[in-house]
């Protein structure tokens, strides 16, 4: 029987629904190879379908089918990827044949161990068909509904839920992984996947693996405060320990079930086992859950997000105007020449005063599309607010969408049918809230036909499938007694009549008149008076900041959460150098032209020790302090590595040589690629073997290149058992690599037992790497 969108929310919102446990878990405990593990759906179906009817019998809603690694991109690495469809149809029928009519089965769609740039080299397209591939074939068999699950990266995850939804009409449940900070490791916080993931189609949300259900409760609360829609809490059997050579996960089935109703509490009404659960945790969980009833939740508001920060719109929330070439010649010939150091400047600043949002507007040249999507990525990297486009292009504002990583604005689509015709459909698919404006194709008409072209424009929105909360009013706002009172009019009349928030440039009443901040801040105060949600001005206007603070001073509302600081780096008497700040905040163009002229005086290991090193260990301090995040640790490094490649510094023998590999069994290439760029751009020269590498393989390169150290990483409990192989064959073969090891499952403990150093991230093994090659001098 067809299982319906809206029916199942409704079912998860009247009662508590319980997905199986762990795959991989048990078949390990079978001793069967997990490489991969979805390829058992073919050569050992006895063996899945055994677990599948474990999960049936212990009680659960749901069980997941085999595939959480069978897109064609992650079977690749073993070869298998012409099998895809094959191993995703096959993972379905075995679950199908056990489900029988009360059990639903779930396709389950996993990450593709590569980051999206620009934090890697994946591109959306190209992550998008992977998603779109496996969804494709997991519906062909049958599924009642998508699982997404374990994704750590925001816009990969949008992109598998979007991916998901062009094909599937059923429910889609989509899960991020978050860590010890409560954040993932790009540093987005619950509350900014929830209201994305949302947008982009899913109907549940939620965490899975992570940290341990204790862990996992404020998690869920954070997810459940934010958005409306069913919430799950998918956690481990507590936290994996290595004993005897063996992965295990010591939390008992009573003590996992007894966390079941703290998270409940906590708004899941969804819940489930990730790595470490079986049968009988499961089974345990179904006691639990018989005498629960979901938390009542209501949640209708207004929302922006970023990769890292939410927008709430329950105050004056603030737009910046500055991105814009219109009457600024010397703007709009660096966009040609694409470059973007004022757009990044422009974008920090207005930050700085007070933006919430940062509009950008690239004009309708040649080449707008590429640009926008350049100009989106720039301002991105560079702040942590949300971003509006703006464009009267689709293809722009398109190019633009698919830059985003979060919850953006999509300004504006005048009321026309070609207009709705097609900029609607691109608000919906890439899960944007959208501005109506009040314009038809004859201009703008008196207050009352503004007033019929809005209704209009709310319910073609609301067709279209746009919620409500995600449609916004401009009743455009010109130069001129009449118009401005015209604007004013219309303004009340959309707070009085219509469901929905508003918009508005202040800047433009002003246009061509005198003493223009005195009128731009008294059409700012008036119109938050009457109702204005958003407001487009210039927040580097002296006046207009005093008016905000001023606002904000009457407001009790926390507009940005989950927010990174945003601080203004002080450049004084004290500075570093230009170089040096140009690495701190990602500007490669700027770097670029900086060291160009340090060249013809400076020594290339005097610029690297002055401002290179300097620069990337604020960088190391700033990720410490969780003001920066993965996101702008990659961009420091990218700028470290084209200025070292640009002055021609060869480091081999100054620094040290490093074999990087993720061991035998794990497709995982993530966390050693971070860890590979930032070792780079310190000037260390690093080796790289890519993923699923033979211990052979590691220790006949550590002897090629006379490597300093050999770094492994693995992201499994399974996998991370082969760096003990690899730490036994390099004594074995008498080489004196030090031994560095890390990845997700990797603990300080393990790496003593096997004789190697461990790093938990990046940064760390900076430090680490420095230190090993030091004693080893």
């Amino acid at each position: 029987m067809k299982l319906y969108r809206e029916a199942f929310k409704i079912l998860a919102r009247e009662q508590v629904v319980l997905l199986d446990g762990a795959m991989g878990t048990l078949l390990q405990d079978k001793g069967l190879s997990l490489s991969p593990p979805d390829e058992l759906n073919l050569s050992d179906p006895k063996a899945v379908q055994a677990i599948h009817k474990a999960y049936v019998s212990a009680g659960a809603n749901i069980i997941l089918t085999n595939t959480l690694g069978a897109t064609k991109l992650r079977l690749a690495s073993y070869r298998l990827g012409s099998r895809a469809d094959e191993i995703n149809r096959a993972g379905v029928a075995l679950a199908r044949e056990v489900a029988g009519e009360k059990v639903w089965v779930a396709g389950d769609i996993g990450p593709l161990g590569e980051f999206l740039e620009p934090l890697g080299t994946l591109m959306f397209d190209d992550a998008y068909l992977e998603f779109y591939r496996q969804a494709k074939s997991l519906i062909a068999e049958g599924v009642d509904l998508i699982v997404i699950e374990t994704m750590s990266d925001l816009r990969e995850a949008k992109a598998a839920v979007m991916a998901s939804r062009s094909v599937f009409n059923g429910p889609i449940l989509a899960f991020m992984t978050f860590g010890e900070s409560g954040r993932t490791i790009t540093g987005t916080p619950p509350e900014v996947s929830a209201v994305t993931l949302v947008a982009a189609g899913a109907d549940v949300v939620g965490a899975n693996c992570s940290i341990g259900a204790q862990k996992m409760v404020p998690i869920i609360r954070s997810f459940a405060d934010n958005v409306g829609v069913p919430i799950c809490a998918k956690p481990n059997a507590g936290l994996p320990k290595i004993v005897k050579g063996e992965t295990l996960f010591k939390q008992t089935p009573p003590q996992f079930a007894s966390w079941i109703p703290k998270l409940v509490n906590a708004g899941a009404s969804i819940v489930g086992g990730c790595c470490g659960t079986t049968p009988d945790h499961i089974r345990a969980a179904a006691e639990v859950v018989k005498d629960l009833n979901p938390k009542p939740r209501k949640n209708h508001r207004g929302t922006f997000a970023s990769r890292t920060s939410l927008i709430i719109v329950d105050a004056p929330v603030i737009v910046g105007e500055r991105i814009n070439p219109a009457g600024k010649s010397l703007f709009a010939e660096q966009l040609a020449k694409r470059d973007f150091g004022l757009v990044i400047d422009e974008a920090k600043a207005q930050v700085n005063a007070g933006a919430d949002l940062i509009d950008i507007n690239v004009g309708d040249g040649e080449n707008a599309d590429s640009i926008m999507a350049k100009a989106v990525c720039e301002v991105q990297n560079a702040t942590s607010v949300p971003v509006s486009i703006d464009s009267s292009r689709p293809e722009v504002l398109e190019a633009g969408l698919k830059a985003i990583v979060g919850k953006p604005l999509l300004n504006s689509c005048p009321v026309s049918s070609r207009a709705m015709t097609e900029i609607l459909p691109l608000a919906r698919r890439w899960g944007s809230a959208v501005v109506g404006l009040a314009l038809g194709s004859k201009g703008i008409p008196d207050a009352l036909g503004q007033l019929e072209l809005i209704e209009k424009f709310i319910d073609r929105a609301l067709k279209e499938g746009i919620a409500i909360d995600d449609i916004y009013i401009d009743p455009v706002m010109t130069s001129g007694i009449e118009d401005v009172s015209r604007a004013f009019e219309v303004l009340r009349a959309i707070k009085r009549n219509f469901n929905v928030r508003t918009i508005a440039g202040i800047s433009n009443i002003s246009y061509g008149l005198p003493d223009r901040s005195d009128l731009n801040v008294a059409a700012l105060l008036y119109a938050v008076g009457i109702g204005l949600d958003l407001v487009i001005v210039n927040p580097l206007d002296a006046q207009i900041q005093k008016a905000i603070n001023s606002l904000s001073i009457f407001s009790q509302s926390k507009r940005r959460i989950g927010a990174q600081v945003e601080k203004v780096l002080e450049k004084g008497e004290d500075s570093k150098g230009e170089l040096y700040w140009a690495i701190l905040e990602g500007q490669c163009e700027k770097a670029r032209t900086i060291v160009q002229d340090l060249k013809t005086s400076m020594k290339p290991l005097e610029i690297q020790s002055k401002f290179i090193i300097p620069a990337l260990e604020k960088v190391n301090q700033l990720f410490e302090q969780k003001e920066y995040y993965l996101p702008q640790v990659l961009k420091a490094s990218e700028v470290a590595q084209l200025v070292l490649k640009t002055i021609e510094l060869d480091s081999n023998e100054e620094l040290g040589r490093i074999v990087f590999a993720s061991v035998a069994g794990d497709v995982h290439d993530i966390g050693k690629n971070i860890v590979i760029a930032v070792l780079r751009s310190h000037g260390f020269t690093v080796y790289d073997l890519g993923k699923n590498v033979s211990t052979s393989r590691i220790v006949s390169n550590a002897k090629k290149y006379k490597a300093d150290i050999v770094a492994l990483s693995a992201l499994m409990t399974t996998t991370m058992l082969e760096m003990r192989k690899v730490a036994k064959a390099l004594e074995e073969n008498k080489i004196e690599s030090k031994l560095l090891i890390g990845g997700a499952a990797v603990t300080k403990v393990y790496a003593k037992e096997i004789g190697a150093e461990y790093a938990r991230d990046a940064v760390v093994a900076v430090d680490v790497v420095k230190h090993l090659i030091c004693d080893k001098n």
